[in-house]
């Protein structure tokens, strides 16, 4: 095989956010507090751990998830949990909150589902919370695919499922580690932007006004 060639196999594979060197999914460990919210039990804590290295994640806060369906009275579709090892650092406004994850980071968000729904409904969500934001979602950059992707292939989150995102900064990109209920946790790799991009999901432009009263209540 040409040296190009092989060069190229594995540009690929670094593109679609797997690693030559088998870059592992962050180990995840929570504390359950007493405190209840849409009958969903609340998480006090939560450690993020790569190798040798350990992150203790803080409570930043909660909301609701909503959505209205066929412009009907809105369901409740999850409630949200977001993390931070450095809260404090977050700027709690519109136009503070982005620019700051990252110093805030690593982030975890927990998602418990309040009702039964495919991985595609919530692919084709989260879709629609990167084209608010202005990326191209005909072509979405291969790290952003892959996360969609692997949620999209989850076949059903049932109601009471826990599906957790740790999202964190690294010196050439960031990462995204995807902690389904009763699965191997996956790893994604990507760019400089890939970490803000999939945030901007919930902390940049909503896609609808349930989404804008959630990111009020994660930025109190």
């Amino acid at each position: 095989m040409k040296k190009t060639t092989i060069l190229t196999i594995l540009s690929a594979f670094l593109l679609l956010g797997l690693s030559s060197t088998g870059v592992q999914a962050a180990t995840l460990t929570t504390e359950i507090s007493d405190q209840k919210f849409e009958d969903v039990t609340l998480l006090k804590s939560a450690q993020a751990k790569w190798g040798e290295a350990t992150k203790d994640l803080k409570k930043v806060n909660h909301g609701l998830r909503k959505k209205a369906v066929f412009g009907l009275v809105p369901v409740r579709v999850y409630v949200l949990e977001v993390f931070a090892q450095t809260p404090e650092k977050l700027v709690k406004t519109d136009d503070g909150i982005m620019n700051s994850l990252k110093d805030s980071g690593p982030m975890m968000l927990h998602i418990t589902f309040l009702r039964d729904l495919p991985g595609s409904k919530i692919s084709d969500a989260f879709t629609d919370g990167l084209k608010s934001n202005k990326i191209n979602v005909k072509q979405l950059p291969e790290d952003l695919s892959h996360v969609i992707n692997e949620i999209k292939n989850i076949t059903e989150f049932k109601k009471g499922d826990t599906f957790s995102i740790i999202a964190s900064w690294t010196e050439k990109g960031g990462e995204i580690s995807l902690h389904q209920k009763g699965a191997e946790p996956k790893v994604i790799v990507g760019g400089p932007d890939f970490t803000n991009q999939f945030l901007s999901i919930w902390f940049g432009e909503p896609t609808d006004s349930k989404l804008e009263t959630l990111k009020k209540d994660l930025l109190k």
